[in-house]
């Protein structure tokens, strides 16, 4: 019983300096709390693209505009769905606006899309790889924005590289983009005192004696 005690009143003795120790104002227990809501169902987005086209005799650039939808296929956290999008731009030497649309199967867990384009203008349809890399955190400018790679092997091996913006609520808003700890600098140790002269030479005749028996200690400075 009197262990019970001693421990009770150390509890006791510890808790105001934790309490003290806190600055700032407590929050207020009857704020409410504003909550985030679900995630949506179908989750649109958007973005531009830089382009090579080298399904014909010469490679042509240019670029365009994307915009399109996703839906998980399983519970969000497998990262398992498919994408739908339209797409519309130019290439140089091209007269006309370009455009055609893509059905994609997505693996979010290693940033792949795999589907089909249709393009308006060929009229014929390729297969589409793609990644979508989320190389910064809170996204490349903000608001969650990816690096987005497609490849287009059935058109002469031709290629985009844009930017895809999720247009989804709190994307890039609620993580911060720093994640080092500034850490703080060591202060220089004191300077050491010089030992007095007495003592150092009392020293070596410890160390003569030990070592005299088979002892080794370890050096005086």
């Amino acid at each position: 019983m009197r262990l019970h005690r001693l421990v009770l009143a150390a509890l006791l003795l510890a808790g105001p300096p934790a309490v003290w120790a806190q600055t700032g104002p407590a929050p207020d227990p009857l704020a409410p709390v504003r909550s985030m809501g679900m995630p949506p169902t179908w989750k649109p987005f958007t973005g531009g693209y830089c382009a090579v086209d080298r399904s014909g005799d010469e490679n042509r650039t240019g670029g365009g505009a994307f915009v399109g939808i996703y839906k998980d296929l399983v519970p969000s956290v497998a990262g398992f769905g498919a994408s739908a999008e339209g797409y519309a731009g130019g290439y140089s030497g091209v007269a006309g606006l370009n455009g055609g649309v893509r059905a994609l199967a997505e693996l979010r867990g290693i940033f792949l899309k795999v589907g089909i384009d249709y393009d308006f203008q060929r009229l014929d349809t390729s297969t589409i790889i793609s990644f979508t890399l989320p190389i910064r955190r809170g996204g490349i400018f903000g608001y969650g924005t990816h690096l987005r790679v497609d490849w287009l092997p059935d058109r002469g091996n031709s290629w985009a590289v844009g930017v895809q913006i999720p247009l989804e609520p709190h994307m890039g808003k609620t993580r911060p983009r720093d994640t080092d700890v500034a850490m703080p600098r060591a202060k220089k140790p004191p300077a050491r005192a010089a030992m007095d002269p007495g003592v150092a030479e009392a020293m070596r005749e410890v160390r003569a004696s030990s070592g005299a028996v088979g002892i080794r200690p370890r050096a005086v400075r």
